[in-house]
């Protein structure tokens, strides 16, 4: 397993202790018929850079454990919301991880409604510049969102500020104050 994952870029070994932390099960796979299989796909039929394996065995391993089927379907159904080969490439190139999301399931579908109906924004579009979008909470994004329309704030560059802390929410996105988007936070969830 060692050699093998040295021969994908994982050459030292805090890599190799991130990968077996993250998804201890690679040491009982085959790597030969599951892994390899699905790295052709990704650098074959994906055309992803190989660094998007590396970056894949170090931040979501896991990819490697899903059946080959279910890459490709979740990749079909990327497309099917109007991504190009462009938009794949700089989405997975930046979020690997999304190989295992299938975004016509919730609560995937219900976060790119919001984006599409209520944000007026095309996921095509949004998630090959902002990957992170579909990780956080549709109550957080919804909150959020909410809050900088009613401040009559741009909800545009959406993991910006989703990921921000609360207070930097506040005053660079909103232009707010903290504690007035802590009542808007309290009457919202209520």
């Amino acid at each position: 397993t060692k050699k093998w994952l040295i021969e994908h870029g994982l050459s030292n070994q805090n890599d190799w202790k991130t990968c077996f932390l993250k998804f201890p099960q690679i040491m009982s796979h085959s790597l030969d018929e599951k892994f390899e299989p699905i790295i052709k796909y990704m650098i074959d039929e994906l055309q992803l850079p190989s660094q998007v394996v590396k970056m894949a065995l170090l931040s979501s391993p896991d990819v490697f454990g899903r059946k080959l089927d279910r890459i490709k379907y979740n990749v079909s159904a990327l497309k099917s919301i109007g991504m190009t080969r462009i938009d794949l490439t700089r989405y997975l190139s930046s979020f690997p991880g999304g190989l295992r999301l299938d975004i016509c399931a919730e609560p995937y579908r219900s976060k790119l409604e919001y984006l599409e109906k209520k944000l007026g924004q095309k996921p095509a579009t949004v998630l090959p510049v902002h990957p992170r979008y579909l990780s956080y909470s549709m109550e957080r994004i919804a909150c959020r969102a909410e809050f900088l329309q009613s401040r009559q704030r741009s909800t545009n560059g959406v993991t910006g500020w989703c990921a921000t802390n609360d207070t930097l929410f506040a005053e660079k996105f909103a232009r707010s104050s903290l504690s007035e988007w802590a009542e808007f936070k309290t009457a919202w969830q209520k």
